[in-house]
């Protein structure tokens, strides 16, 4: 029934429109493409049409043609996926590019300034272009960036328009909706954004390339351009010989890689990647937290907690006790911390005259002694640092960034952090919070030693009760044992006492070799399969046979 229903709308929709597009770089006004059908450049390097990123869902997509992995670089309907096989791309009577699947229209493009004789083409640059009849350009993909950045592609801002050209990482690896990170450029840098969150910067244009960004030495192979002016700003690049096959991606883990395809290997190489390590991301470990690169991991500093957040996303830490900011007894102290990196301090605000949100240290020249005291007075002081040439630094607020590095690491400092002065007991640190993550642990130990030590006095208990049935055989009387076992089944209560009692009475092994003797072979009465069997005299005058069980027989 669905086959036949999709059968029904596309024989409706060629109705409607002239006819469907060939295999062809263009889309006429009227034509359409269907779920199977391609747009594919002049020169075979890219191709438009309907594919799945790796689930059910559909999207209109430009990806590479002339690379084995059929990378995807731009995506028309990230917000909006499409089932099935019924969706068409045409450009409807209005000069809107629009995906029409059963009464649902997407529109891809913009209002059009033109609704007669328009076109799509998809260009060997990757671009898709929405055309009219003069062959003027009324709407391109380009101007809509997806996670790739392709050269000829701008990443920047028009004044005049509010338009922002940026790249938004997908949401995961199969779902190309929106992400958790953009890059975007803000005057003349490129930031890495979460949010409203600055996380990496490329440094300012020094008109070659980015301050922070040694990569772009690599200008025998890119053309890299930043073009500014009253009305726009943007940045752009593109190759010396158009040989090269290249991308540059923001992935869904905010790192940006720029990619050669190497033919012969059919497969990537990666030219450089941004932020190149864990503690590079600004702010990754949150406030007061140390970041630690060998481990990729965070640790909040002695007298901070962590917040609800987990430490190393961003979460951060919180005082243990808050700054008291008083005198005599009550005056807060410092806390050395060695071989790490200056920090930068939190601004309140973000605004446009100020996109980077940290501030580094107040820096000037005095006495330790001076500085120290001038952090101590000021509540909002959080930490501070003196070096050998006489310069003094000092932080306010929240702390940011501090990457802690090896004892043997040339670049290391050492800075001063305020704490309470309850968090000090004869001059150590006594955060007793650090014990907390340990708690459990502590109570896991000593629950299962408690187990095998229950355990161990019970083996030792069933032991003793086993050793007290045993008797001495010198002292048995069989005939009084016959008769107190039959009855046992007189169901009275001592009866069912003795029921607890094992059913063989058990001798001991001392008392059995002396009543026969030691095993002499004067008393051996004859030998079977399974040992030897002796006899044996009780004190009583009652003679015994013993069998000693042989060690080839196999029992017991």
């Amino acid at each position: 029934m669905e086959n036949q229903e999709e059968s029904l709308v596309k024989a409706w929709l060629s109705m409607v429109y002239n006819g469907t597009v060939a295999a062809t770089d263009t889309l006429f006004q009227g034509q359409i493409m269907t779920a199977s059908g391609l747009l594919t450049s002049s020169g075979n390097a890219f191709e438009l049409g309907f594919f799945s990123t790796g689930s059910t869902n559909l999207y209109l997509v430009i990806r590479m043609r002339n690379v084995a992995t059929k990378d995807i670089v731009w995506i028309a309907n990230r917000d909006l996926p499409f089932t099935g096989s019924s969706m068409i791309l045409t450009i409807n009577d209005d000069g809107y590019l629009v995906i029409v699947s059963g009464r649902t229209s997407y529109r891809v493009s913009d209002d059009p300034s033109s609704s007669q004789n328009v076109s799509a083409t998809l260009l060997d640059s990757g671009n898709l272009v929405l055309r009219d009849g003069s062959m003027d350009i009324l709407w391109q993909s380009f101007d809509y960036p997806s996670n790739t950045f392709l050269p000829g592609m701008k990443l920047g801002y028009n004044n005049k328009t509010g338009k922002v050209w940026s790249l938004t990482s997908w949401l995961d690896e199969e779902d190309p909706n929106n992400g958790d990170f953009e890059v975007r450029m803000v005057s003349n840098e490129v930031f890495l954004m979460r949010g409203t969150e600055i996380l990496w910067s490329s440094g300012p244009w020094n008109g070659h390339g980015f301050d922070l960004m040694p990569e772009m030495r690599l200008n025998y192979i890119f053309n890299y351009s930043l073009y500014s002016d009253e009305n726009e700003t943007y940045f752009s690049y593109s190759l010396y010989h158009p040989e090269p096959i290249t991308r540059f991606s923001l992935d869904v883990d905010g790192r940006m890689r720029e990619f050669a395809w190497l033919e012969n290997n059919q497969q990537w190489n990666l030219l450089w990647s941004q932020p190149k390590q864990f503690c590079s991301i600004l702010n990754s470990c949150g406030s007061f937290s140390r970041c630690f690169e060998d481990t990729q991991s965070c640790k909040c500093l002695r007298g901070f907690y962590p917040s609800e957040n987990q430490q190393g996303h961003n979460g951060g830490c919180i005082r243990s006790i808050p700054l008291t900011c008083g005198n005599g007894d009550n005056k807060d102290r410092f806390l050395g911390i060695d071989d790490v990196t200056y920090p930068l301090s939190a601004m309140q605000q973000i605004n446009a005259s100020n996109p980077f949100p940290y501030l580094g240290p107040q820096i000037s020249i005095s006495d330790e002694n001076s500085y120290k005291e001038a952090c101590l007075n000021n509540c909002n002081c959080s930490a501070y640092a003196y070096n050998t040439t006489g310069h003094c630094a000092i932080w306010y607020g929240d702390l940011l960034n501090l990457q802690q590095l090896s004892s043997n690491y040339p670049t290391g400092h050492r800075i001063f952090v305020k704490l309470a002065a309850s968090e000090f007991n004869n001059g150590k640190a006594a955060n007793w919070l650090e014990w907390i993550p340990a708690i459990p642990v502590v109570l896991l130990v000593l629950l299962t030693a408690s187990f095998f030590i229950f355990r161990w006095r019970k083996s030792l208990k069933n032991k003793g009760e086993m050793e007290d049935t045993r008797q001495d055989i010198l002292l048995f009387d069989l005939e009084m044992s016959i008769t107190s076992g039959s009855n046992d089944f007189s169901g009275s209560e001592n009866s069912r006492k003795r029921r607890k009692e094992p059913a063989f009475p058990l001798f001991s092994f001392a008392s059995i070799s002396i009543a026969t003797e030691n095993f002499s072979l004067e008393n051996k009465l004859g030998e079977g399969g399974f040992g030897p069997v002796y006899k044996g005299k009780l004190l009583n005058g009652q003679e015994i046979a013993v069998k000693r069980l042989s060690k080839r027989s196999g029992q017991g």
